[in-house]
């Protein structure tokens, strides 16, 4: 038989032991997750440059842009008209809390007729004042104009501007881009109607005027700034409704020759009708709800007389005024206090009694009312009645003035000579109840209304707007053609007068839509500055202006205007402007083809000849030692390119 292998021994195992950290199951798990996204990691890596197709970064959105508008309200006419419209290439979203109850609302509709965007806005119809006596202003008379600013978020599916004022339709401004293939920066693409709201705190910006110590303008400021926050019932409220802000501003705003128009004194403008304020100002805070503006002039009695200060109307957006040392120290502050938390952000109107008519606006039923028995809240805050003459002699006050047409002492909106240090308990009311409500650190955004689409009935429609769509490269950054333009000699020479003459070369894209002249008096040392500057980069003075006509469709042809208002025997520099279709979008001198400086001189009397006319020929002029120029003979002056006209 065959034997049978015994199976080999077992062999020797070692006596147990500790289990070596390795072999632990719950050692090995985390070591296994952690290997896991290490080669997961790695094979992403390695996979993405491996591959061809590289997907490209997200573009960064472009910045939002906004709609600036200049509209112009005639007050003799009550006519609201376009005067200007363009693309700003900043985002501005003014505060528009303040427009809740304004008579006039913006809608921007699209093609159908849908509103896309819609808010109250705030139309300067008239300056209101603080006076030291009524009798300051006898003789007054309005601006005939007025122009306001309006900012609007851009919508690339915007077909229409629509403004109503009291549900009436006033102005129609067409953005028909016009083109096959419309560039949309698609900034603001959501379809559903939309209104402006506002957060938080009220941004008030304080704006120096000709202030050459920052130190003494900031001192004014934090004056302001206390009076503000110790004048109830705003200052209960004071760390969650304003917030202040400063511009240590040198550019001259004219302030210092008058605050507002004066016939009285000669003075037919006033530095409230400036534009640029508000430009300043949303240049550095684009959320701005109110602007001030503080004057350094020392002769603000004399060009100023009794008026303290001055806001563009009941509900505005701007208050002026001087530090002056010919009043009590006292008054800046309440001045401050009635013009800007009295008018602009409480809706109050003045209490004594204007020299001539002044009527209430009937959508804001404060501390004045057309109501012969008053507003239902009055006698529920102490009032004793109504009572005939509140700003207006047909309106009512909630109580008897005390200081004759002055007003009453109660209140710090009465004229400087009657008034008290705050409001009465009316006007704080109103206040607690209807706007600081507005500003407790809480959005809103109402409902849009329908917008009548009907023609409007007493104005009639603007011709429309044709906006062309910015061109752009590549990279994002905006080109522009400018057109050729050449200032021709002027002729008609009278001693305060004369009629300008450009000529459009090459327009260089679409039509002319503005042409006219900037010119200046060159025995202002401080207007040479403009030979050197873009036109529209200082605003106009009393020695520099600008004169155009326009919107329009022009071409290449030549055209004139009559200056008016000169000084004899004067030397004025003049220079032609022309604006296109692609130097902007919208009417603005700062993007304009500019042609050469000339001179002329003005005659001692009326219809006498100058002397000489001097024409500074640009760069590429050439020719010989003498020129016709208009009939006129010109001599080159040696090693010059001056040529000297008579």
């Amino acid at each position: 038989m065959d034997e049978i292998a015994q199976p080999a021994p077992a062999p020797q195992v070692p006596p147990p032991g500790p289990k070596p950290v390795w072999k632990d199951k719950k050692f090995l798990i985390p070591i296994g997750i952690l290997s896991i996204l290490i080669v997961f990691t790695l094979s992403f890596l390695l996979f993405s440059r491996g591959s061809k197709e590289i997907t490209p970064p997200k573009p960064e959105e472009p910045s939002p842009e906004t709609w600036e508008i200049t509209l112009n309200y005639n007050s003799e006419t009550k006519n609201l008209s376009l005067k200007k419209l363009a693309l700003a290439g900043k985002s501005f979203r003014p505060d528009t809390r303040s427009d809740q109850d304004s008579p006039y609302k913006l809608s921007v509709l699209d093609k159908s007729n849908s509103i896309i965007y819609q808010s109250g806005i705030h139309i300067t119809e008239r300056v209101i004042f603080n006076v030291s006596d009524v009798n300051e202003l006898k003789g007054f008379v309005q601006p005939a104009e007025f122009d306001t600013i309006v900012y609007v978020p851009y919508f690339f599916n915007a077909s229409k501007l629509v403004i109503t004022k009291n549900s009436t339709p006033v102005l129609h401004i067409s953005l028909d881009q016009n083109s096959a293939t419309p560039v949309s920066f698609d900034l603001i693409p959501e379809a559903l109607a939309q209104s402006a709201s506002s957060c938080g705190p009220m941004q008030i910006v304080f704006i120096s005027d000709a202030y050459t110590n920052f130190a003494q303008f900031q001192s004014d400021v934090d004056r302001i700034k206390s009076a503000f926050n110790a004048t109830q019932p705003y200052a209960s409220y004071a760390s969650q409704i304003f917030d202040f802000k400063t511009i240590n501003n040198s550019e001259n705003l004219g302030c210092t020759s008058g605050i507002v128009p004066d016939p009285q004194r000669g003075r037919f403008t006033g530095c409230i009708e400036n534009p640029r304020i508000k430009q300043i100002g949303l240049a550095q805070f684009p959320t701005a709800s109110k602007f001030i503006v503080l004057v350094n002039n020392p002769n603000a009695a004399l060009v100023d007389g009794g008026i303290y200060g001055v806001a563009n109307d009941i509900g505005g957006d701007l208050g002026i005024f001087t530090n002056r040392t010919d009043i009590p120290t006292i008054e800046f502050t309440k001045t401050a206090v009635h013009e800007v938390l009295g008018h602009l952000v409480g809706k109050l109107y003045d209490r004594y009694l204007y020299p001539f008519p002044f009527p209430l606006i009937s959508s804001i039923k404060s501390n004045c009312s057309n109501n012969s028995s008053g507003e239902p809240f009055w006698r529920q805050s102490g009032a004793s009645g109504a009572y005939q003459g509140c700003q207006d002699s047909s309106a009512y006050a909630p109580f008897p003035r005390n200081c004759g047409n002055n007003g009453n002492n109660s209140t710090i909106m009465s004229a400087a000579s009657c008034s008290a240090s705050g409001f009465d308990s009316v006007e704080s009311a109103w206040i607690s109840t209807q706007i600081i409500p507005r500003y407790q650190n809480s959005c809103s955004t109402p409902t849009p209304t329908p917008v009548p689409i009907n023609p409007i009935p007493t104005i009639p429609t603007n011709d429309p707007v044709v906006i062309p769509p910015p061109p752009t490269d590549n990279g994002g950054t905006i080109q522009y053609t400018l057109p050729v333009v050449q200032t021709q000699n002027p002729t008609e020479l009278k001693s305060t007068s004369v009629i300008a003459n450009g000529q459009v070369i090459s327009v260089e894209g679409g039509y002319i839509r503005i042409r006219g002249f900037e010119y200046f008096d060159t025995s202002i040392a401080d207007n040479q500055k403009y030979r050197t500057a873009r036109p529209g980069t200082y605003p106009e003075t009393d020695t520099h202006k600008y004169v155009y006509e326009g919107p329009g469709n022009y071409e290449v042809t030549s055209y004139n205007i009559n200056l008016s208002g000169l000084l004899p025997k004067h030397t004025y520099a003049i220079r032609a402007y022309a604006v296109n279709d692609n130097s902007i979008r919208g009417f603005d001198v700062s993007l304009a083809g500019w042609g050469e400086w000339i001179e002329f001189t003005t005659p001692e009397q009326l219809g006498e000849t100058p002397a000489s006319v001097t024409i500074t020929p640009p760069a590429n002029t050439s020719g010989g030692s003498e020129a016709s120029i208009k009939n006129l003979r010109c001599t080159l002056s040696p090693n010059t390119q001056v040529y000297t006209c008579q």
